[in-house]
């Protein structure tokens, strides 16, 4: 929808400036400056408006949280535990614990930015077929978690699902995978820089915020304009773990160059792998990621 409304400006914008050439072109030559001056500053008003208001959404673009009151899917046979992980600043942030019985190993796990944790539950059945215990959680303003949703925030409810791992359920670290996708990895790799970790598995991870805006709206400066960073290229150039990547060769919404680049970037990794899948998806990945996750993450 984002790219439609790029596209869709960029139209009315050539319309503008073909009326507008055509009405300057008609005029007496006495009036072409003033009309031209005057249709110029028309064009400036509706671009720099249009950026404004998208500016302005920035945080309802970027966080695309659904609320439990206005959906949340049920468990069905995954029985999740649920979790309360308590933020710093009084928000309360809701979780699922998954345990399974001699586990492979622990998924933290970080999800996207659309929906909450409650649509995640065939992705948490498919990990918990491979051998892993989970703990998903959600994001501030997402679910059944209280708060609004921002970069600090986000990073905020990794590490106290980090903590409640390691801490309430005394999991060592040795056995803790970290795995995002989409936005998700951005929390991941942002924990992995800085905590104990088995290994770390990101699927369609991105850049940086800024490269998504100025990908999905290339007709602004929208690169230097965001707030909201997620640098994940600046963190993993640093990572020195064990990394396992993996994406849609044609996702429609994080382009796989950005997977690649952060491939590329993770040549400090003590171990690293990549996985590409055919397809125009930005999903839940395949069935053969699960299998990737358990053989490069999996006990050993």
């Amino acid at each position: 929808m984002r790219v439609v409304l790029g596209w869709l400006w960029l139209a009315i914008l050539a319309y503008i400036v073909f009326r507008l050439s055509w009405m300057v072109g008609r005029a007496p030559r006495g009036r072409r400056l003033p009309l031209l001056l005057k249709n110029v500053a028309i064009i400036a008003v509706a671009y720099f408006s249009t950026l404004a208001v998208f500016l302005f959404l920035e945080r309802a673009l970027i966080f695309r949280g659904l609320p439990a009151s206005e959906g949340w899917a049920d468990p069905g046979p995954l029985a999740p535990q649920e979790v309360t992980l308590p933020l710093a600043d009084g928000v309360q942030i809701h979780a699922w614990w998954c345990p399974t019985p001699q586990a492979q190993g622990v998924l933290l796990y970080s999800h996207g930015n659309a929906g909450n944790l409650s649509g995640r539950a065939g992705i948490l059945a498919a990990l918990q077929q491979r051998g892993f215990s989970i703990l998903i959680y959600d994001y501030p303003g997402y679910g059944k978690s209280t708060g609004a949703p921002d970069e600090a925030n986000c990073y905020a409810a990794g590490r106290a699902a980090y903590r409640w791992l390691t801490e309430v359920q005394k999991i060592a670290p040795a056995d803790l995978i970290l795995w995002g996708k989409s936005l998700g990895a951005a929390i991941a790799i942002d924990l992995a820089l800085e905590l104990e970790h088995r290994a770390l598995v990101l699927f369609s991870p991105f850049t940086s915020i800024p490269d998504m805006a100025q990908h999905m709206f290339p007709f602004f400066p929208a690169r230097w304009l965001v707030r909201t960073q997620f640098d994940n290229a600046a963190k993993m150039s640093r990572y020195r773990g064990r990394v396992l990547i993996g994406w849609y060769e044609d996702d429609p919404l994080v382009p796989a160059e950005q997977s690649r680049r952060l491939f590329e970037l993770s040549s400090q990794a003590r171990e690293r792998k990549y996985v590409t899948f055919p397809g125009r998806l930005h999903s839940a990945p395949p069935e053969r990621f699960y299998d990737e996750t358990r053989a490069f993450a999996g006990q050993r």
